[in-house]
């Protein structure tokens, strides 16, 4: 039978995941601003390491148009939205649920 956690503990990773979830969705909204309201439903942050952005895009077209031309002002504009240098690079992937 497993012992119940220490209050400390839980509270802890509630705080933690709301911290990333938070980390997250300034992303997110910073992502939305770069990329324009047309295209902002059909791109979603998939993660962030090591200062490797990964956005998930759901439209063939737009994955070309933003991995080919864009991804240096994107990830300029993502930087200067969150007011610091946190994204070094962007990776673009091909995703079927961004905008659901």
């Amino acid at each position: 039978m497993k012992q119940p956690k220490p209050v400390a503990e839980l509270d802890s990773g509630i705080l933690r995941d709301l911290g990333q979830n938070r980390r997250r969705q300034a992303l997110q909204d910073a992502l939305a601003e770069a990329v324009g309201a047309s295209a902002a439903p059909w791109c979603r942050v998939a993660g962030l390491r090591a200062g490797q952005l990964v956005v998930e895009v759901a439209s063939a077209p737009l994955f070309a148009e933003l991995r080919g031309f864009r991804a240096d002002e994107i990830r300029q504009a993502i930087n200067a939205a969150l007011g610091r240098p946190e994204v070094a690079s962007i990776l673009f992937r091909m995703g079927g649920t961004a905008n659901v």
